[in-house]
């Protein structure tokens, strides 16, 4: 039998109030609880929301109304990224197992008897892996450091007679070698930078436009 509900007009106690509002934050909290571990697996607010059955915007309300719920969030979105390095670790490193067939058939190991796979790794996810753990070591750009007093240097500042260009940026080569290139205040110093700046001088001497010393 059906427990009737409360007469219309008859308030409600403060504590059957204060229960029914318990139930909906309890309530809440599992519909964030599930959203936030979906998020973990899909990496995705669209997938995770609807193997949660909750709205993409009522995850965003939660982050702008809900402190707790953003600290969470941002909890599971660094596990989700975590999980990603673990699958790049597992292809540069240990590889994926490619299981071989024959005519549709599996290839039996000759001595296991087990399926036959190869192991597939990857030396780029290996080169990405080493790029963001090592990068005074496989970084692309070369940054040079410097101890003591920093010198601010002004590329642009390069001393351009009526000589030839390429005698001039000889010159600003030796000039760099005398100072130390550990003590001249350089940012991601690479050798195309050098080249570009080659290639100004000499478009500079093409057009007429070589600054007097």
């Amino acid at each position: 039998m059906t427990k009737p509900g409360p007469k219309k007009g008859v308030k409600r106690s403060a504590k059957s109030v204060a229960k029914h509002r318990m139930t909906a934050k309890e309530k809440r909290k599992g519909m964030q609880a599930a959203l936030l571990a979906a998020f973990v697996h899909t990496g995705t607010i669209t997938e995770a929301a609807a193997i949660a059955k909750v709205g993409e915007a009522t995850h965003y309300d939660w982050i702008a109304g809900d402190p707790e719920y953003a600290v969470a969030f941002a909890t599971a979105k660094r596990r989700f990224i975590d999980s990603l390095r673990y699958e790049a670790t597992i292809r540069a490193r240990d590889g994926l197992r490619i299981y071989k067939f024959y005519k549709g058939k599996p290839i039996k190991h000759p001595v296991t008897k087990e399926p036959y796979y190869e192991l597939a790794k990857s030396d780029q996810m290996l080169l990405t892996q080493l790029k963001a753990y090592c990068p005074e070591d496989y970084s692309d750009k070369h940054v040079v450091k410097h101890e003591g007093p920093e010198e601010e240097f002004d590329y642009d500042a390069i001393p351009i007679g009526p000589g030839e260009p390429e005698e001039a940026f000889a010159d600003f080569l030796e000039k760099l070698k005398k100072i130390g290139v550990d003590r001249v205040k350089m940012r991601q110093v690479t050798t195309l930078s050098i080249q570009q700046r080659a290639e100004e001088i000499k478009r500079q001497a093409g057009n007429g436009n070589l600054r007097s010393q």
